[in-house]
């Protein structure tokens, strides 16, 4: 019987391992594509069809940054980013907190809760045109503060249905025990709830800032040059005469390297909240 175990779990490795490689393969051959061609003379784009160019150059980087435009692009989306992840992760907390800890029957929460799935999977094409009126009556069209409102309103209810589902996992005895020492509400938030809750902030932070950094549609709306963000250059290299592939695959780079940073950075939060929310009791 432990030889059969034994040749179950060697076929196991012996399998295992190619499986391992062919998904690494197409996880990371359409990052390493995208790179070699923002490198590729433009030139070869028609004429060489190999995948590694025959030489290398930055002229693709330099025009994506040429007149300090790519690099406002670039400003603004950091900035729409940044600010949208801070306040979406703040005020999500707070009421997903609030939802858990409410005296509302169940029945009422659970309906919020739907109302915040229903309003963060909606057709986003459906609310273009309301809010690129209500944003010219505000004065606000190709600013910054406009972008950052319309992805708040995609952030703010999935981070609140996220973090409902982390604060259910936080015992109350704990905030009961630590309310009889004489702590506060304030207090219990901060120095119990929110450290237990750390994997799920990483979490929504992570999956907060994909949204709002690869988001297209709405930012498209509202801006037309002095606010426009990463995405939405993009689009713009597709012109009548043709695809600019060059800049266009520097500037997807640019893209793609801040959130691998990003995720990276807050990997060991991310695994550990997966694992808390894979654990039963």
């Amino acid at each position: 019987m432990s030889k059969v175990r034994l040749k179950r779990s060697q076929i196991i490795t012996i399998v295992k391992f190619p499986i391992i490689l062919i998904v690494l393969f197409f996880v990371l051959f359409p990052f390493f594509y995208l790179v070699v061609t923002s490198i590729r003379p433009a030139g070869e784009f028609l004429e060489n069809t190999n995948i590694l160019p025959r030489s290398f150059t930055l002229d693709h980087y330099r025009e994506v940054f040429d007149g300090q435009k790519g690099l406002l692009y670039l400003k603004n989306s950091l900035v729409v980013t940044g600010t949208v992840v801070l306040i979406s992760i703040v005020v999500g907390t707070m009421a997903g907190y609030a939802l858990v800890r409410s005296r509302f029957r169940q029945s009422i929460v659970l309906t919020i809760i739907f109302i915040l799935i229903f309003i963060r999977f909606y057709p986003r094409i459906s609310i273009v045109v309301p809010w690129f009126l209500i944003m010219n009556r505000l004065h606000l069209l190709d600013t910054v503060w406009a972008v950052i409102i319309l992805h708040l309103g995609l952030t703010i209810p999935f981070v609140v249905w996220l973090m409902y589902t982390f604060f259910k996992g936080v015992p109350m005895e704990l905030e009961e025990c630590a309310s009889i020492d004489g702590a506060g509400f304030m207090r219990r938030f901060i120095s119990i709830v929110l450290p237990l809750s750390l994997p799920g902030i990483a979490s929504a932070s992570i999956f907060t800032a994909f949204l709002s950094w690869n988001e297209f549609l709405l930012s498209s709306a509202v801006t037309r040059e002095s606010a426009k963000t990463l995405p939405v250059v993009i689009a713009g290299y597709i012109t009548d005469k043709g695809v600019v592939w060059g800049p266009m695959m520097a500037m997807s780079t640019l893209i793609v390297l801040p959130m691998i940073l990003f995720a990276l950075f807050l990997q060991k939060y991310l695994i550990r909240g997966m694992m808390m929310g894979a654990v039963k009791e």
